[in-house]
């Protein structure tokens, strides 16, 4: 591993406000390695900001996807290098990177022997994302869902939500792709990797590191479409439905009539219109 000024960010809030039961082995296993934790979910990415300007270039992101976007979007373009330790109740950018196993110990082990590599960051408006983004449905879902809720049964509180957001009204939403080319839906899901919500490889030919962005446009949501399109996902031949567009572009504008959320990471971060432009290999990344 390069010799560079180590931190680690660490988020207390994370799965749930349970990662904070694992501060005492993070401590043990950082020796003299710095913990900032954060006070407040919200704080990651001034935090990480912060940190930067203390001269640290290499800050391990300790916490889940949230956690990784905050200290995204508090180094920008920085010449930072980036490690993550998967504690949050989703790390799906932990997982892209080979990263999938829970003992604190073995993920410290692979940074430590780790290289740095290049990856893409996405800009979504004025925020980065490093992993997912999504316009509709998902987004409307993570809108929906109470804190208090993600809390006290984790991952299942978002299906209970979409239950009820597939049932509204889906929004049109129109998109426009850098050779002037146009398409619609009623909900997008853009992807700087394979994988969205765990294990599932939703954007099959993708790679972080390829300058391009994978994006699927749903053209219906109905229960029965949902239904349909989930069953494509777990067979792995979702990208082949006739209502089901699935392109690889440098950048695409999504727009609507009336705002529709926007959801970057796993948070809700703003709403339509929305321009995603990728920045090719603008990232290190230090993994196993």
């Amino acid at each position: 591993m390069d010799k560079r000024k180590l931190c680690i960010i660490f988020n207390p809030s994370a799965r749930g406000g349970k990662a904070i039961s694992l501060y005492g082995e993070l401590k043990e296993l950082a020796g003299t390695t710095p913990i900032f934790a954060a006070g407040a979910a919200d704080s990651i990415q001034e935090l990480a900001a912060a940190v930067i300007k203390q001269g640290y270039d290499h800050i391990i992101a300790a916490g889940g996807d949230g956690t990784v976007n905050g200290v995204i979007n508090g180094t920008g373009t920085a010449d930072v290098q980036l490690s993550v330790l998967p504690l949050g109740t989703m790390n799906v950018f932990a997982y892209e990177l080979g990263i999938r196993s829970t003992q604190l110990k073995k993920c410290w082990e692979m940074i430590q022997l780790g290289r740095p590599r290049a990856v893409d960051l996405v800009s979504a408006n004025q925020n980065y994302f490093i992993q997912l983004a999504g316009v509709g449905l998902d987004a409307m879902t993570v809108q929906a869902t109470d804190l208090q809720m993600r809390k006290t049964i984790g991952p299942v509180s978002y299906l209970l939500s979409a239950a009820k957001v597939i049932g509204r009204p889906a929004p049109t939403l129109c998109l426009q792709f850098e050779d002037h080319s146009e398409s619609a839906g009623c909900f997008v899901l853009i992807g700087n990797g394979r994988f969205y919500g765990g294990p599932f490889s939703l954007f099959q030919g993708a790679r972080n590191d390829d300058g391009l962005l994978d994006v699927l446009i749903f053209k219906h949501q109905s229960y029965l479409d949902i239904f349909r399109y989930l069953q494509g996902v777990l067979i792995g031949n979702h990208t082949g439905m006739h209502d089901i567009e699935y392109r690889q572009v440098r950048s695409v504008r999504v727009a609507s009539e009336e705002p529709v959320p926007l959801e970057l990471d796993g948070d809700v971060a703003g709403s339509t219109p929305v321009q995603f432009q990728i920045a090719p290999k603008k990232l290190q990344v230090v993994a196993g």
